[in-house]
This record gives C-alpha cells, sequence and structure tokens, in this order.
C-alpha cells in the first residue's frame, strides 16, 4: 500500500511536471518539444473553434501562430490526479500574445481541465485539453482592453 502511494505522488509530480514543461515549450516556441508533451491521439478543445483533432493538427497550428506571434504561456495546475495509465489536470492559464508586425498585445486567461495518458512504462503526455476563456464569448482582451 505505501509503495502505491509513493508511485501515486510521483505520477503526480510528473504531471505536473509535464505542464510546466507544456508552458515553457510553448513559450520558447519548441515545436519538437511540444510533439515530445501530446500524445499522437491528443485533442484540443477551445472555445469557439473547431476541435483540433490530433498531435499533427495542433503542432500545425502552433507553428503557423509563432510565425506572427510570439508567446508566453502561464499554467498553474490546482488539482492533479494519477490513476494506473490516466490521469488528469485542473488549473488556470495565462496566455500573452505579441504580433510580431505591429507589436500589439493580446492577453486571455482561464481555466482549463486536462486529461493524461502514459502507455506502459512511457512518460506522461498530454491526451485530450480542454480550456475556456475568462473574457466574455472567449475572445482575447488586446492591449487596449477591447
Amino acid at each position: 500500500m505505501e509503495t502505491g502511494g509513493v508511485m501515486a505522488y510521483n505520477d503526480c509530480v510528473a504531471i505536473r511536471n509535464l505542464f510546466h514543461e507544456l508552458g515553457r515549450a510553448v513559450s520558447a516556441g519548441e515545436l519538437g518539444a511540444l510533439e515530445n508533451l501530446l500524445d499522437p491521439d491528443a485533442r484540443e478543445f477551445a472555445p469557439g473553434v473547431p476541435v483540433l483533432e490530433s498531435r499533427a493538427v495542433i503542432l500545425n497550428r502552433l507553428g503557423r501562430e509563432q510565425m506572427t506571434r510570439r508567446q508566453d504561456l502561464r499554467l498553474d495546475c490546482a488539482e492533479v490526479v494519477a490513476e494506473t495509465e490516466w490521469g488528469f489536470c485542473t488549473g488556470t492559464f495565462g496566455l500573452r500574445s505579441v504580433c510580431l508586425s505591429t507589436d500589439t498585445v493580446r492577453y486571455t486567461d482561464g481555466k482549463f481541465v486536462a486529461v493524461v495518458h502514459r502507455g506502459g512504462k512511457e512518460r506522461w503526455r498530454l491526451y485530450r485539453i480542454c480550456y475556456n476563456s475568462n473574457l466574455p464569448g472567449g475572445k482575447r482582451a488586446d492591449s487596449q482592453g477591447r
């Protein structure tokens, strides 16, 4: 029983680290690092846009955004649970995004819930992420608060 508790604790620490690495990789624009953090069957559920259906689609969108925007992502985990090969994390996020051509700054923040998966002895990977925006209609505020 004690071993299970230690293993569950270590898994929760590993899941928190996954989200720390995710924020760092998005902020640094490291698509290769992001690829290692996402399950091949990952899905992203964002407000007001179609579901992104795979790791490749998610990375493609992030790659396009990086060509025009510099991003700084902060993720704060509130609750982390690990059970066998599945786990989840809830928390809050903040995203600061700067347009490279105009220096216009957009802010958004909200809450997220994510399902993580670990197959066999592999590392934990993001399997599903769903988030909202604290702004009405899922919008992002620019530097003038619009």
